[in-house]
């Protein structure tokens, strides 16, 4: 607004996106939002040095529109040099499994983790193996175990049973640790009814819980309601 003379601006890189052209002034402005997933399509006549808007809109670049294999073998040559540059630290000894994986819940919810390990969430590691996407932050954090924080998944060597989107991704702890929760059912401190039986260790899961991956970007056709049903136990 403070510089004349621009007509046109077609942004990216930005996570808002706009489905159709809108004016600031006598400037068409169009945002495509993030990762390259829109393009933005115009089209206008000019008549005496001045724009006439004829058409705008967002062209979703998905499955339907085959990759440019041109630019494909760049992406590729990217992630190849993504890997060389930032290798994974070398293997190390496991002494003990997290307390935060699948195999601490499972001794006392074993139905539950039965339904987990028939849903996408357990699959989630091995699609960053068929993408070949295993090494990029941006895919971890929503395919592995509170990937970042200080007992989650750091890489495949160090904490290979922090892989996929386990127990303690959208089960997490209100406080103190997963030991204390445990300790506290195998010594029967814990009263029996449903309020008390250690939800309450828990912070409750909501939509918002889900959103923290399945948003827009990731999940343009997200339906929690839908997707909840799936992995309900």
């Amino acid at each position: 607004q403070k510089v004349n003379g621009i007509d046109i601006i077609i942004s990216g890189h930005d996570t808002q996106r706009t489905q159709k052209p809108a004016r600031i002034g006598k400037t068409v402005v169009m945002q495509m939002g993030s990762k390259g997933k829109y393009l933005g399509h115009l089209e206008f006549k000019v008549a005496s040095n001045l724009i006439s808007l004829v058409e705008g809109k967002l062209v979703s670049l998905n499955a339907k529109i085959p990759d440019d294999q041109r630019l494909a073998g760049l992406v590729s040559e990217f992630d190849k040099a993504f890997v060389s540059h930032y290798p994974l630290k070398s293997p190390k000894a496991i002494e003990n499994f997290s307390l935060l994986s699948d195999r601490s819940c499972i001794q006392c919810h074993r139905k539950e983790h039965r339904q987990w390990s028939s849903t996408l969430h357990r699959k989630a590691w091995q699609s960053l193996i068929d993408k070949e996407q295993t090494s990029d932050p941006e895919c971890l954090q929503c395919h592995t175990t509170l990937f970042k924080q200080s007992d989650g998944f750091t890489t495949v060597f160090e904490t290979p049973d922090l892989v996929n989107v386990q127990c303690a991704d959208c089960h997490q702890l209100t406080g103190g640790n997963p030991q204390e929760h445990i300790n506290k059912f195998r010594r029967g401190r814990a009263a029996a009814s449903a309020q008390t039986n250690g939800h309450a260790d828990f912070k409750p899961i909501g939509e918002g819980t889900c959103l923290r991956c399945h948003n827009k970007e990731s999940s343009p056709n997200f339906n929690y309601q839908e997707a909840f049903l799936k992995v309900t136990h």
